[in-house]
């Protein structure tokens, strides 16, 4: 018998939703899979969205705020495009872990 105990990785699938242009309401949903939430900061996610496959239309926008758009079991906004509320959902500090600013939770 092994001493040592496994825990699962935190590991999961992202939707996010890039805005291109508020006023034409532009925006696409991209899935990015397997991602590590306790090893990906904020700044790994900020690359990983610019260097995508199929976000060539996507990478001379310069993508300056990512916050969190609804929590799983939680309650969705009526606003499709943006959450206007929980200002405390901005990720704002790229060498912040993902685990850490409650995406994965």
């Amino acid at each position: 018998m092994s001493s040592s105990s496994e825990t699962a990785k935190p590991v999961g699938v992202l939707t996010i939703r890039l805005i291109k242009s508020f006023e034409y309401r532009t925006y696409r949903n991209v899935l990015l899979k397997d991602v590590d939430f306790g090893n990906t900061t904020v700044g790994d996610l900020r690359r990983r969205i610019q260097h995508g496959s199929g976000m060539k239309p996507y990478r001379t926008v310069d993508f300056d705020t990512l916050k969190i758009y609804t929590k799983a079991h939680g309650s969705k906004t009526n606003n499709l495009i943006v959450n206007l509320d929980h200002d405390e959902w901005f990720l704002t500090n790229d060498a912040d872990m993902l685990d850490f600013c409650g995406v994965g939770k």
